[in-house]
């Protein structure tokens, strides 16, 4: 099934890495879900760049990650990520993304880009600790204008994060967050890149801050700012 995609994601990718300039590092990640087949194979062979495979994680530790180990040169990150179904189950969504980040900002990138914070991983569910740190990692203020995305568990349907916003980011009112679950279903693995694709377009056309919320468990959340450069 991932495989009808390959051509057309892998000449997506090219056309992307090929705005970096020649000298810079570029990692890898891969991000599937568990019943994809293993593409590294079959998928690199058609990408024209060399690029370098890093550990396997999942989610936006894998920007954790790469912000902790590859931090002393310029460098970018490509993530590929799919959530497939055979047999769709309720409330399921399905997604291919890719995503090319910097750590750096280029001499041709546009006026208007958007900046992707370091996220905020919480296995405790305390959200209202992983609301705070989200915030400090961006040096957003308490009173700082946001909007949200969310997608995953119960976030929608209960009050953990309203609750949470009260007290660190009052202005994220529920009127100010799209869930994206009631539109396109939840995306498993790869709802988080695209919570935060959808995130990074809107904070360039509004020029305004965006939070990311995945919720894959009550444990488990992951939370990531995107501000405009």
């Amino acid at each position: 099934m991932l495989n009808g995609y390959q051509y057309e994601v892998v000449e997506h990718i090219n056309v992307l890495l090929d705005t970096l300039p020649e000298t810079m590092t570029c990692y890898l990640a891969l991000d599937l879900a568990e019943d994809l087949p293993d593409i590294s194979l079959s998928w690199l062979s058609g990408i024209t760049r060399p690029v370098i495979h890093i550990r396997d994680l999942s989610g936006l530790q894998i920007i954790d990650y790469w912000l902790d180990y590859h931090y002393a040169k310029p460098s970018a990150l490509l993530v590929i990520s799919a959530q497939l179904n055979d047999v769709p189950a309720d409330d399921s969504g399905e997604a291919l993304a890719v995503v090319l980040m910097t750590n750096c900002r280029l001499n041709d990138t546009p006026l208007l880009s958007a900046r992707i914070h370091r996220p905020q991983i919480n296995h405790t569910g305390d959200m209202r600790h992983a609301l705070r740190h989200a915030m400090l990692w961006a040096g957003l203020g308490k009173d700082a204008q946001l909007r949200g995305w969310i997608t995953g568990g119960q976030l929608a349907s209960s009050d953990t994060l309203s609750t949470a916003c009260d007290h660190y980011a009052p202005e994220l009112t529920a009127q100010r967050y799209v869930n994206i679950d009631s539109v396109a279903g939840f995306a498993g693995v790869t709802a988080a890149w695209q919570a935060l694709i959808l995130a990074a377009r809107q904070c360039i056309t509004d020029q305004e801050a965006q939070l990311v919320v995945t919720e894959s468990s009550p444990d488990y959340r992951q939370l990531c700012a995107v501000t405009p450069e």
